[in-house]
């Protein structure tokens, strides 16, 4: 299971007084997770507009029940992939190449190095997930920082939001990566948004830093998608051990109190389906990183080829060169296997 906490699960965890908005939010997601509009239904607009919701939590409300409805599907990226990822260029990667796992999925990232703003009091808050949604033309990424130093208690912590129109993108701008970089540009008026920044008038210096933030994770987001679908991607499903554990013991008791009990532990278990990504790749890239003479070595940025296979050249197939120094006797690790090369000269 994940190291952490996942954000699905802190919020049914937490806030048990009907008072408090994170109340609301779970008894919200309760009534609509498993509803039969939950797929297609315009949550964060209704809730926006007819309940009153601050736009950070409408967004991640939205999010959360997509989450929901398609079984919480996990996606853990350690510190090492995380960088590799967001050191992979976006350049040239086509449109038919955007084929999420799943319509709505959430990235767990464990030492995240990056920040997100959560207002003048609670200041910095360090990245711990962000959910990954399908949302008609536009993909929509929601990042939630966790409490830090300065917060009072369970909910001050940060959210922020963005969304990345497909047809703009591609129809308009060509290029996902030229296209991030105009629609992160502070003369944009931020287009990266949390209630923290609509509220107040940022500074550039806290504009830059989120815009910095936004980038990396779009980059994770989507280098995922296209990793997930070379042709031996590195996964690895995490059996809920706890799960297991606490199953066998109220098989086993016999006293009420006792099973009572296991059973409200077993409610409370996180019912997340969690994969973990590329752990040999972490391994590597961690004695790569910690070697003195590679830590002075120019790095290569990663980037994406694309080839087509199967019977007349029907199938496209991306192969990921992760980033790697130049020059040094360590290479990066590509697959070793026999393509028929598109002879076009795009690169992917």
């Amino acid at each position: 299971m994940s190291e952490q906490t996942l954000h699905f699960d802190y919020i049914q965890r937490h806030f048990s007084r009907p008072r408090e908005m994170g109340h609301t939010v779970k008894m919200f997601l309760q009534e609509v997770v498993n509803h039969d509009d939950g797929a297609t239904a315009n949550i964060a607009e209704f809730l926006r507009h007819e309940q009153g919701y601050e736009p950070s939590q409408a967004y991640s409300t939205e999010a959360m029940v997509k989450y929901g409805y398609y079984g919480q599907q996990t996606f853990q990226i350690g510190p090492e992939l995380q960088e590799m990822f967001c050191q992979t260029s976006l350049k040239s990667v086509p449109r038919e190449a955007l084929k999420l796992p799943y319509p709505a999925f959430y990235l767990d990232l464990p030492q995240c190095p990056w920040t997100i703003w959560g207002g003048s009091r609670t200041q910095w808050h360090n990245v711990k997930g962000a959910y990954v949604v399908l949302k008609g033309d536009y993909l929509l990424l929601v990042v939630w920082g966790g409490e830090n130093e300065k917060s009072v208690g369970p909910g001050d912590d940060a959210t922020v939001w963005a969304k990345v129109s497909l047809d703009e993108c591609f129809n308009e701008h060509g290029d996902m990566e030229k296209y991030l970089d105009w629609l992160f540009d502070p003369s944009q008026g931020a287009r990266m948004n949390n209630d923290a920044m609509v509220e107040g008038t940022p500074t550039i210096e806290t504009t830059l830093e989120m815009r910095e933030t936004q980038l990396n994770l779009f980059r994770v987001a989507v280098n995922l998608i296209l990793y997930l679908q070379t042709e031996t991607p590195e996964i690895k499903k995490m059996p809920n051990d706890r799960h297991a554990l606490l199953t066998k013991k109220l098989a086993g008791a016999k006293n009420a109190g006792k099973k009572k009990k296991l059973q409200r532990q077993l409610v409370k278990l996180s019912k997340a389906t969690v994969v973990k990504i590329g752990l040999s790749l972490e391994e590597k890239m961690a004695k790569l990183r910690s070697s003195p003479s590679v830590k002075r070595a120019q790095w290569v940025r990663g980037h994406w080829h694309r080839y087509w296979t199967g019977k007349g050249r029907s199938v496209l197939v991306p192969r990921w060169i992760h980033p790697y120094p130049r020059n040094m006797d360590a290479e990066a690790v590509v697959e070793k296997r026999r393509y028929e090369i598109d002879p076009s000269p795009d690169a992917f």
